[in-house]
């Protein structure tokens, strides 16, 4: 008596979860296409004349020099500031770290003869 209730449970179960799947996937079957001129969230941009565009170009790349200029001294002052130990640590790991992203392992000879971690 005791399993026939518990299989009468379970497929009580899977006869509810069977409909809920149905309606999960079925009731939304209207779709709504998007618009061909479409109210895109982005202003279309106007056509510039070729003298335009140059400028702007040529803003753009003066503007991008400039910010890697900046970068640049930012790195070299942070390097300034470290002592060699530190220097050394970072160069090290700074090689490390791009064998790591080229997917290369360490050399034979330094994994034969390295000290192994635990």
């Amino acid at each position: 008596m005791f399993c026939n209730e518990k299989m009468l449970k379970f497929v009580e179960m899977k006869f509810i979860l069977k409909i809920f799947l149905a309606l999960l996937f079925f009731l939304p079957l209207e779709v709504i296409p998007q618009d061909k001129d479409g109210d895109s969230k982005e202003p279309k941009k106007e056509k510039l004349s070729k003298a335009k565009r140059k400028a702007e170009k040529k803003k753009w790349k003066a503007k991008r020099k400039q910010e890697k200029k900046e970068r640049k001294a930012v790195k070299k002052h942070h390097k300034r500031v470290q002592d060699k130990k530190t220097l050394r640590r970072m160069k090290r790991d700074k090689r490390k770290a791009n064998r790591n992203n080229r997917h290369q392992g360490q050399p034979f000879f330094k994994r034969i003869f390295s000290k192994k971690k635990n």
